[in-house]
């Protein structure tokens, strides 16, 4: 894993030493969140200030969001993108990260 990344950090400075996110059908916040909150997740829920880191992480998520969205952004200013075929399911992704209102459906 840590080659990985010291590849991606390397590719990065070709790119004045910028890496852009990682968002495709495998990887990035849109798979990693809901991962976090699976049964038999990461997190101990043993004390209300667990429930609060909890909470706290999903507060999170629309920065987490924004901050993607904005790299990925730069990454389009600076013609870095990805393949199309790497982003073939990252929408429906996404999507599933979208709060329903339960209460209004009928």
């Amino acid at each position: 894993m840590l080659s990985g990344l010291a590849r991606y950090c390397e590719e990065g400075m070709g790119f004045g030493g910028r890496y852009f996110a990682p968002v495709d059908f495998m990887y990035g916040v849109q798979r990693s969140y809901p991962r976090l909150f699976r049964t038999g997740s990461a997190f101990r829920l043993e004390r209300l200030e667990d429930y609060d880191n909890v909470l706290a992480r999903l507060r999170a998520l629309p920065a987490a969001l924004d901050g993607v969205r904005r790299t990925l952004e730069a990454g389009v200013r600076a013609g870095m993108v990805y393949a199309e075929g790497t982003l073939t399911r990252v929408d429906a992704q996404f999507d599933k990260l979208q709060v329903r209102d339960w209460c209004r459906q009928t």
